[in-house]
């Protein structure tokens, strides 16, 4: 619910303006102001600011603007999420609807969240994090995860960072992820077998185990967006 104004200038151009409108679904509950400007000849305009929040945060890739966002970050973003609280979000557009994917610069898009008992998995066949609390944060062509901390197998993690980006033509999305680790020692070795990192093991270590114990430590993972053979993941343990 909300208003609704139109205004009309000699000139032929039309601008539609809201007051704060409601909205609310299962889902999310949200408030937001709307503006298109509407020039003859020229792109439409379109200006949004929307505060956001729910419980239901694996349906937010339902409410993305994909038609706004690289399709291996909609895609991403849409698998990625797998349950929990969506606390605050806000969601700005400002610019012409339609722009060249390689000019970002020519409008503003930014949405940023703060969640809550989240669960996430990076890439399919990769272990799911649970428990996760932070931020993310999509500008542009980029998607960020800040002081994230959560649960991985059994063990904790925190001050943990996440940064996708699809800024190279013709190149694959990225995935860069750095964390701190507490927890048990026999999940390192998860990690390293159970997961696509078996693959790409060097020979040394496909024997190595750790089945009992403690273990502290920092985790460098950078992985492409979509599966490729000739692309490994590069992995950092210490």
């Amino acid at each position: 619910d909300g208003q609704l104004r139109w205004f009309h200038d000699g000139d032929g151009q039309l601008r539609l303006e809201t007051g704060v409108w409601h909205l609310s679904n299962p889902d999310a509950d949200a408030d937001a102001v709307v503006g298109v400007t509407l020039v003859p000849g020229q792109v439409p305009q379109l200006h949004l600011l929307a505060d956001v929040k729910g419980d239901h945060i694996e349906h937010a890739g339902a409410y993305l603007p994909s038609r706004k966002m690289p399709t291996a970050l909609t895609d991403w973003l849409q698998k990625a999420l797998i349950g929990g609280r969506l606390t605050s979000g806000r969601f700005l557009y400002e610019g012409p609807v339609h722009i060249d994917p390689l000019r970002q610069q020519d409008r503003t898009f930014q949405m940023q969240f703060a969640v809550a008992d989240a669960g996430l998995r990076f890439m399919p066949d990769w272990p799911a994090l649970h428990g996760i609390t932070g931020r993310v944060l999509v500008d542009g062509r980029r998607v960020y995860g800040r002081d994230l901390s959560g649960v991985i197998y059994d063990s904790h993690f925190s001050k943990t960072d996440f940064d996708v980006w699809d800024d190279d033509p013709g190149e694959l999305p990225k995935l860069l992820v750095s964390a701190q680790v507490d927890g048990q020692a026999e999940d390192v070795s998860k990690l390293l077998h159970d997961s696509p990192l078996a693959r790409d093991l060097p020979g040394e270590l496909k024997d190595w185990q750790l089945s009992q114990g403690k273990v502290v430590g920092n985790l460098l993972l950078q992985l492409p967006l979509r599966h490729a053979p000739d692309v490994p993941p590069r992995v950092v343990v210490q």
